[in-house]
């Protein structure tokens, strides 16, 4: 470009300033983690520290629900009549898992659907299919069943950003199973939006701690798990360009407040729902593909491609969202302090056949006071219980 900085140098740029600093070659990587390794690892570390038990479940992909099978699924079992028989899913590729306490008592189940498809929503993320609810006399009203959608490549391995997208879904899995809530308004899926990320994002940090990535790791050739050196190097490159990724992120932020901040544009933005990028801004004559280009390029200097964000972030555009986008870097601070909190607990070793004492034990306080409470609790009030002192800024 003549010397001058585009768009689309940015990533590359990125990449080759990656691969000088330090020395690793991302692509390359890739075939060290393979989706299902990976998977096995990160469920039995959630099986683990949560005391929980997971188990691979048949199933089969109904077209349409039937009235009796329609009753099934709302009464909270998902599609699986009784014991044994198959869940109904949505699509082959679909995995289910039954999940029960460490004693053996029933919990529910969760769904996994892990690769791109046509037609499939192209991001990732998990969703409650059955709210998980409480009975008043004891026992289960209706038991919880989860969903994580992903588009993960069916071959090659992961990149580590897929690694980490990964634990942070099926955190959102384990809030799903774990809370223990009495009516809907006190499920998972009703903690404030400014929380809500929390407690997964909490969870991602496994993805980057070195005990782990060892486990995560394994060589395409030998099965050896990836040297202590070079998991330094990924671990290190862990920062790489944050403060760019920082930077937009608070442009967002800054986009979401100004673009819900009109009132005269609310009812337009509700009403376009996905199509909202083709909206031309209405009298003030800027667009919102422009208004968000021009807000990144001024936050981050460097500059933006107009289509890039618009098709892919929709969150700002959406009711549940608007003004509450930055809940996202709110909630990465929060789940900075949670997880320096678990492992302080100690160091674990699966290779051994369980956490340590004090992880799990951490872990598991994690779970009773955070998770299991849903929005039945204020999050401060969760946060305070759990940290034993107000939450602080330090481990971020």
């Amino acid at each position: 470009g003549g010397g001058r900085l585009l768009p689309w140098d940015v990533d590359y740029l990125g990449e080759r300033l990656r691969q000088e600093r330090y020395g690793l070659d991302t692509e390359a990587l890739r075939a060290w983690f393979p989706l299902p390794h990976v998977l096995r690892i990160a469920l039995d570390l959630y099986q683990r520290v949560f005391g929980l038990s997971f188990e691979p479940l048949p199933t089969r992909v109904a077209d349409a629900f039937s009235p009796a099978e329609a009753e099934v699924a709302q009464a909270g079992d998902g599609g699986a009549e009784a014991e044994g028989e198959a869940v109904l899913t949505w699509h082959e590729d679909v995995l289910a898992f039954g999940v029960r306490e460490a004693d053996g008592a029933h919990v529910g189940h969760f769904l996994l659907d892990l690769h791109p498809r046509p037609g499939k929503y192209s991001h990732a993320c998990a969703y409650p299919v059955v709210d998980g609810l409480l009975a008043r006399g004891g026992g289960w009203a209706a038991r919880p069943v989860a969903a994580m959608v992903a588009n993960f490549p069916r071959c090659g391995g992961l990149r580590q950003p897929e690694v980490v997208t990964l634990f942070h879904e099926l955190g959102h899995v384990m809030h799903a199973l774990c809370a223990r809530a009495r009516t809907w308004a006190q499920s998972w899926f009703c903690v404030p939006l400014d929380f809500v990320e929390a407690p997964s994002q909490a969870l991602e940090h496994f993805a980057w701690d070195p005990r782990f990535l060892r486990l995560l790791s394994r060589s395409p050739a030998t099965g050896e798990p990836l040297d202590k050196e070079t998991i330094g190097r990924l671990v290190a490159s862990r920062n790489h360009l944050s403060a760019l990724a920082l930077l937009r992120q608070i442009g967002m932020t800054r986009f979401d407040q100004l673009l819900h901040a009109d009132p005269a544009r609310e009812p337009r933005l509700r009403a376009a729902g996905a199509d909202f990028e083709h909206d031309d801004g209405g009298a003030d004559g800027a667009g919102l593909s422009r208004m968000l280009e021009e807000e990144l390029a001024a936050t981050t200097g460097l500059p933006q491609l107009r289509a890039d964000y618009l098709s892919g972030w929709l969150h700002p555009a959406t009711a549940e969202y608007a003004g509450g986008y930055y809940g996202y870097l709110y909630s990465e601070v929060l789940s900075a302090d949670i997880f320096a909190t678990i492992s302080a607990g100690g160091p674990t070793s699966l290779e051994q056949g369980g956490a340590s004492d004090g992880l799990a034990a951490a872990a598991m306080r994690y779970r009773r006071l955070v998770l299991e409470p849903g929005a039945s609790r204020p999050p401060a009030e969760m946060l305070r219980s759990f940290l034993c002192r107000e939450p602080t800024m330090d481990a971020f």
